[in-house]
């Protein structure tokens, strides 16, 4: 599936209305803006500009003067959501979204290796779902240049839907001095403007409900019942974020998406000091403040608050102290999230061997990692054109 490209005056033009908004999104941000602008118009091409490279991917890091004591807890209190009705199984249109898109045309032979990773947590995904209606879709750039022959042929053996998108946040769309200098650095802007893409499923208003996830997961369960909840964004904490970007489900809605984009790109709409819009930082130090996770903890805290929290603990689960605390169990956790475990699809089980010697990893780590290899050989066996693909890709841990 392809963007609709504008042409470059009528992009110009949408630019110039937008801008001519922004003043009311940074003087009235408890409301939804109505632009009138399809999903993909704000982004006028899928090619990245020598303008956009300096800003997806910070150079250096700045001491933060803010500090944080101790983590985010792991663990809320909540109701467990009802399980879907046969109805809702049978009729509710489910998206699984994830995202590998390079920067240039020269990182395009690395995109394999997150495509078969994505791969892998779409099938531990649908080996758990009992949604009947349920499309996996890989965000990336233009497939012509973004895909080579292996990406492809991963593509096709695990029945991905493909959708092509620009930058979510063009620089050129950034006005504010501030804040460009502000995506330079690492220690507030995480990987840049390309933690932004991860907006793009809440533009994909075909589908009822869209689980966006990060690729280095796996589902040891069914989390259907995430899907049930009647608000916008079921979300966890992380560990220094109170939005972890790593697993959201959303309730798609186009309105919304360029709401947020036109907050995003207002003039003095962050300050590294007083955050978003002047409502602080959850946790003081958070990670990634002035890029998707710190907007994210602004936007569902300050302007919509139909949210469901959920524990980390148990459906993105991390692996840092304050999890291992709460949940030492294997069986008790619905998704894994190898953030401080090593990561299955680049490490042999013979690598993790020596890094579980050097590093004092959790038992829980080894668990994980070790029904994620059985899991990896699983799949490989049911897709063979897969297993066939891996075997001769280097940077892939078979």
């Amino acid at each position: 599936m392809r963007v609709r490209w504008l042409p470059v005056a009528a992009g110009w033009a949408v630019a110039a209305v937008v801008f001519g908004l922004l003043a009311l999104a940074h003087e009235n941000v408890a409301g939804n803006l109505d632009v009138g602008l399809e999903s993909a118009d704000l982004g006028d091409t899928i090619e990245l500009s020598d303008d956009d490279l300096p800003y997806v991917h910070p150079q250096f890091k700045s001491q933060s003067d803010r500090r944080v004591a101790v983590p985010l807890p792991a663990s809320v209190t909540f109701d467990r959501p009802p399980d879907p009705t046969e109805e809702q199984l049978r009729t509710m249109r489910i998206g699984v979204a994830s995202l590998a898109a390079p920067l240039t045309r020269e990182h395009a032979s690395k995109v394999a290796k997150y495509v078969y990773s994505m791969c892998l947590m779409f099938q531990s995904f649908r080996q758990h779902t009992r949604f009947q209606n349920v499309e996996y879709v890989l965000i990336t750039r233009n497939t012509s240049w973004a895909f080579t022959d292996e990406t492809h042929r991963i593509v096709r053996a695990c029945n991905m839907r493909v959708v092509e998108r620009p930058l979510a946040i063009k620089t050129k769309y950034v006005t504010d001095p501030y804040f460009k200098t502000v995506l330079h650095d690492k220690a507030l802007a995480g990987i840049g403007l390309l933690d932004y893409d991860f907006l793009w499923p809440w533009s994909f208003d075909q589908y009822d409900k869209v689980l966006v996830v990060d690729s280095d997961t796996f589902f040891t369960k069914s989390i259907d019942h995430l899907f049930t909840p009647d608000v916008d964004m079921v979300f966890t904490n992380g560990p220094k974020s109170h939005v972890n970007g790593g697993m959201q489900v959303i309730r798609p809605n186009k309105r919304t998406f360029l709401d947020m984009r036109n907050r995003i790109i207002a003039p003095n709409a962050y300050h590294r000091e007083t955050g978003w819009y002047n409502h602080g930082f959850i946790p003081p130090d958070q990670y990634g403040s002035a890029t998707l996770q710190g907007f994210l903890t602004y936007y569902f805290t300050a302007v919509n608050t139909n949210v469901l929290q959920v524990p980390r603990c148990l459906y993105n689960y991390q692996f840092d102290h304050l999890s291992v605390a709460e949940t030492s169990d294997c069986d008790a956790v619905y998704m894994f999230h190898f953030t401080a475990c090593p990561k299955p699809v680049t490490k042999t089980v013979a690598q993790f061997r020596v890094i579980m010697r050097r590093k004092n990893k959790p038992p829980i780590c080894e668990c994980a990692f070790m029904r994620y290899k059985e899991f990896q050989r699983k799949v490989m066996e049911e897709l063979p054109e897969l297993g066939e693909i891996l075997r001769q890709h280097g940077e892939v841990a078979v």
